[in-house]
């Protein structure tokens, strides 16, 4: 019977992998922009048209008519380096692209490259990772978490391979953490099994992590007039929560919490074998470096596809364990609970997702004449994706200055002032805030401060609420 059981929860992962595909494929360009696909596009742009990239927030970026450009750079300016080089009129694809094969290429590499005595557990392994929707949803977006994942993951499995970490893949670690700042989990985790393992011989990994580091700071800096960090910071700031770190640390482990603990106990069972303690050091240091950092405003479940990619490593060198019947029955029962819990949670969000997203481009798309907005002038959006397919380019990022304003480290008089100027003409959000009464207020998840709150209310007026979007124009234009 355990047989069949484990068979099921492996169709059900086939299934769940078929429907995030599906959903990747079809949505390729109906999707509408995340905000990090929007600042990255923006950021290109600015690059692309040679204006200064790193402006000081409160200065603003006024290359662009009345109403400034107020961000910050939150990935050190690499990323954006790379989608600069391609022509703006092909927008989002490059991105996703790259960031698509990155992810899924990723998952079927390391496959390709274990041996072919635990080929089949890693196959499992990548399968019920790669059919992980939300996994799917950021991994396949035009953001730099897939192609920073692909670096840090090809360091790691060469060092595993060769049972060192050298200069080239200290590097490649270094390399990864500046294409993707929270990218720390498997770099960390390596540098301290190479320090464990083999002592003073770790020399070569810390130069090579050394020298690279080096290099893209002087590089970065000097472009930047040294502002690169202070952007980085500000923009990765969050006040941690705890509230809300037992929210995301909930959500977060009914997906991932028994999968990574299986592959902790795999792991440790064979930790005797050649890469083995290495995989060891990068799964437990990956895991708690999500299970912190998803504790900061912003934080989300893209942090645990590091952990995730780590646990595919650990079934690359390690092999399962054999089972007593009793304990045998017990793990075909918690495979297909968790296969289900997490497949069908992927397959209903994958086809909701195919259904949805051209019906939210069509939203977008048609705000501005929902709210009459001509050429010159601006329609906000509550976040930096929304406001590049709305205005071509970025006005605000609000999950940045939100988190920096609760804190008085960001002037929210400076916003409302933008936000009352005459060029701006509407606003689309994701949800019904300005719906709200004033006094209900989430710290952790609201995006306008109360303050802007009761100016945006002030101003604009619902004219149009479809596919999970709110359209809002000037009262006097209603």
């Amino acid at each position: 019977m355990a047989r069949y059981g484990f068979r099921a929860a492996w169709l059900v992962s086939c299934v769940a992998l078929a429907s995030v595909l599906a959903f990747v494929v079809l949505t390729f360009r109906s999707r509408i922009l995340d905000g990090v696909e929007g600042a990255l596009l923006f950021d290109a742009s600015r690059l692309r048209q040679h204006h200064p990239l790193w402006v000081d927030p409160a200065q603003g970026a006024w290359d662009y008519g009345a109403v400034p450009s107020r961000y910050y750079v939150a990935y050190t300016g690499l990323w954006a380096c790379v989608l600069s080089l391609f022509p703006a009129a092909w927008g989002e694809v490059p991105a996703r692209t790259i960031a698509t094969l990155s992810w899924f290429g990723l998952l079927a590499w390391i496959v390709a490259r274990c041996p072919r005595d635990r080929r089949w557990p890693a196959w499992v392994a990548a399968v019920f990772v790669g059919g992980v929707y939300t996994s799917a949803l950021f991994g396949s977006a035009g953001r730099p978490d897939a192609p920073a994942l692909l670096l840090s993951a090809v360091a790691l499995e060469r060092s595993i391979r060769r049972d060192r970490v050298g200069f080239v893949d200290g590097a490649l670690f270094a390399l990864a953490a500046f294409i993707k700042p929270n990218v720390l989990g498997l770099s960390s985790g390596a540098f301290l099994g190479e320090l464990w393992l083999r002592r003073w011989r770790a020399a070569p990994a810390v130069l090579g992590g050394a020298t690279a580091t080096g290099g893209l700071a002087w590089a970065l800096a000097r472009a930047s007039d040294g502002q690169w960090w202070v952007h980085v910071m500000r923009a990765n700031y969050g006040a941690m929560r705890f509230s809300f770190w037992i929210e995301q640390l909930t959500s977060g482990l009914q997906f991932f919490g028994l999968p990574l603990a299986f592959t902790a106990y795999c792991a440790w069972r064979a930790r005797r074998q050649g890469g083995v303690p290495r995989t060891i050091f990068a799964l437990v240091s990956s895991a708690v470096w999500a299970m912190v950092t998803i504790a900061k405003a912003g934080g989300t479940r893209n942090y645990w596809m590091e952990p995730c990619v780590a646990a595919v490593l650990v079934f690359s060198v390690a092999p399962v364990p054999p089972w007593p019947r009793g304990a045998r029955a017990l793990a075909a029962v918690l495979a297909i609970v968790q296969a289900l819990w997490t497949g069908v949670a992927s397959i209903r969000s994958s086809l909701e997702s195919i259904a949805l997203a051209p019906a939210r481009r069509s939203v977008v798309v048609g705000a501005r004449a929902a709210v009459r907005a001509q050429p010159d002038e601006i329609v906000l959006g509550e976040d930096p994706g929304l406001e590049w397919m709305l205005d071509g380019r970025s006005v605000q990022t609000p999950i940045y200055m939100t988190a920096l304003g609760w804190e008085h480290r960001y002037p929210v008089d400076l916003w409302i002032q933008d936000v009352e100027r005459a060029e701006v003409v509407g606003l689309v959000t994701f949800d019904d805030l300005l719906e709200r009464p004033l006094s209900e207020v989430n710290v952790s998840e609201d995006l306008f401060l109360p303050a802007l709150r009761i100016a945006l209310t002030r101003r604009f007026v619902l004219v149009e609420r479809a596919a999970g979007l709110y359209v809002y124009a000037l009262r006097e234009r209603r």
